[in-house]
């Protein structure tokens, strides 16, 4: 082989190295998002929460919950989290069970639309639970997916 070929082969082996090495496309960002939300003044059959958030990709920032109770599907949630790089939008579905005072709440949600360095994020089946109890005013919320 001549030089010549040689450098050719390599220039030929280093791009197809670094094409492989590039993303085929973007991954969806990993959610595992852990709020801590207190119940609001209020009642009847849709039961509003806010509170502080921590988690991927957001970062931190607060969130805002508001749960119909009794909706066809179960529990009706809707949820906003918003941080300063922008805010994302979701609904699902939870079923509800009580253990004497403690209500844990497990369902699935989708992300539907966000704003800011958010505005494309879409996630679809993200799980959800919440447990808190029913004579205190906190409840943990874990969601990810």
């Amino acid at each position: 082989m001549t030089h010549r070929t040689i450098a050719v082969a390599l220039t030929a082996i280093t791009a197809l190295g670094a094409a492989s090495l590039a993303p085929a496309q973007a991954a969806a960002p990993t959610f595992k998002i852990h709020a801590e939300v207190k119940m609001l003044p209020g009642g009847g059959t849709i039961l509003r929460q806010r509170g502080t958030f921590t988690g991927a990709p957001l970062g931190r920032g607060t969130v805002d919950v508001s749960t119909r109770l009794g909706a066809r599907k179960g529990t009706r949630v809707t949820f906003t989290l918003k941080s300063s790089q922008g805010s994302v939008r979701g609904a699902g579905y939870a079923q509800v069970k009580f253990k004497g005072t403690v209500i844990t709440y497990t369902g699935t949600a989708d992300i539907t639309g966000g704003s800011g360095d958010f505005a494309d994020v879409r996630r679809k089946g993200l799980r959800f639970r919440g447990t808190g109890d029913l004579a205190g005013d906190r409840f943990a919320v874990d969601i990810g997916g």
